[in-house]
């Protein structure tokens, strides 16, 4: 569900450089539909009980807020997408695993980032996304460099090629920013950035030395085990749609 989650916050998160973002939404493909409240009050109410669970404050004002600002291809895309998400929801293992499923087919093409309206250049100073212009080479996004954010190019690596980082299955990616370098060297997905260099990662039980050998992420005992249990590892995005909003927060349990 990473790229559901990824996208979402990253549409609404102004003036935060987050990474992880990716290009996670139909690229330039126009500004949608907004979604209906009700669509949005169904889309938290399967991330709320997880939520408590986890000690954060009971209440979805911020995961609303959230989700709110999201806009659709169309409201019927948006319902399959949904009931789709509650269907999953229905596992017993459903708080633990959430964000690092697969989101499912039907949520495909479903949510949609705007039209870019900046035009900064690669390399010139932003605050969002949404500030950079686009580029021939790829997709661009507002990053962090040293103490400043500007536009970087994320350019997409295959196996043998330099890299900095990877894209993820679900269509964000992870990757170690370089400063003073407006160029993001992204791993295909289904690649992993070793050392460095696009591999194509192990298999569960292959032998490794390092846990980004391995397709799991995981490297244990010399062998790549299982991947570690998802659900509230990435901080970020969980905070956002778990955290209360401001001035609610008197009332907001201690997070982990």
């Amino acid at each position: 569900m990473r790229n559901l989650l990824r996208l979402t916050a990253c549409l609404v998160l102004s003036g935060l450089s987050v990474a992880a973002c990716g290009n996670t939404a139909n690229k330039d493909s126009g500004a949608g539909d907004p979604i209906s409240a009700q669509m949005v009050e169904r889309m938290c109410a399967v991330y709320q009980p997880c939520c408590a669970a986890a000690g954060y404050y009971n209440e979805p004002t911020r995961c609303q807020w959230l989700f709110s600002e999201a806009r659709v291809t169309s409201e019927a895309a948006a319902e399959e997408c949904i009931a789709a998400i509650e269907k999953q929801a229905t596992g017993t293992d459903w708080c633990q695993t959430w964000f690092d499923r697969a989101q499912p087919a039907e949520c495909d093409n479903v949510f949609v980032a705007p039209p870019r309206t900046g035009h900064a250049k690669v390399g010139e100073a932003c605050e969002s996304d949404n500030d950079c212009d686009t580029d021939l080479r790829g997709s661009t996004a507002c990053n962090a460099d040293g103490t400043a954010q500007v536009c970087k190019v994320l350019i997409s690596k295959q196996v043998g090629e330099s890299c900095m980082g990877e894209y993820t299955a679900n269509g964000g990616y992870s990757t170690s920013l370089v400063d003073g370098l407006n160029e993001v060297w992204l791993c295909e997905a289904g690649l992993s950035c070793n050392q460095g260099k696009c591999v194509t990662p192990l298999p569960l039980g292959a032998t490794c030395s390092v846990s980004s050998e391995c397709e799991s992420k995981n490297c244990e005992d010399g062998a790549c085990g299982p991947a570690s249990v998802g659900g509230f590892d990435d901080g970020i995005v969980t905070a956002f749609v778990c955290g209360p909003l401001e001035g609610d927060e008197d009332n907001a349990s201690a997070a982990p």
